[in-house]
């Protein structure tokens, strides 16, 4: 399948009425929820707090279903975050949603005491993501405190996962 660009869907769109581009618009929105959740937002931003709740059960659900042992799929976290990213225009919101899994993986952690490596590599390479997110739209103030607790609770983890928290942390926030 060829992808079309954004230059061919300009020309697409050039070529509809006002009202068929309202049927093709509203017909994004019966069939995909992501569309569905953008305009959402567009035209009611205080239901951002609901949808945000939304993505954090999705990932809580990945370390702590209702029913048995969490099933830890990397792929439905990032996606959770990523379909969050893709229709929200909240920096602050999204960066709360990374910084959300971590603390879930750190319970995680807390909760079932050892666990392999890969896991361990993967929460601080997401908890670097987050930072770097942060730092980028300039939200250390913000997300001090935040950050702060979590590299904290990283101490009840363990010696060498600690020090790399604490290694992430002091590259994006100096004294």
């Amino acid at each position: 399948m060829n992808n079309i660009n954004i230059y061919q869907l300009n020309e697409h769109i050039d070529y509809l009425s006002k009202d068929e581009l309202k049927e093709e618009v509203i017909e994004l929105f019966k069939f995909f929820t992501d569309v569905k959740e953008y305009y959402s937002l567009k035209i009611n931003p205080e239901l951002e707090e609901k949808i945000l709740e939304k993505y954090k059960k999705i990932i809580k659900e990945e370390f702590f279903p209702h029913d048995g042992e969490g099933k830890m799929r990397y792929s439905v976290v990032s996606k959770a975050i990523m379909d969050f990213q893709r229709i929200t225009s909240s920096k602050a919101k999204t960066a709360e949603l990374m910084l959300y899994y971590v603390e879930n993986a750190l319970k995680f952690m807390n909760y079932h005491g050892n666990v392999q490596e890969e896991f361990y590599i993967n929460i601080e390479g997401v908890f670097d993501k987050a930072l770097n997110y942060i730092s980028k739209n300039n939200l250390e103030d913000q997300f001090h405190e935040k950050v702060g607790a979590i590299v904290e609770k990283s101490k009840e983890i363990g010696f060498e996962f600690m020090d790399s928290m604490i290694e992430i942390f002091d590259s994006y926030y100096t004294i």
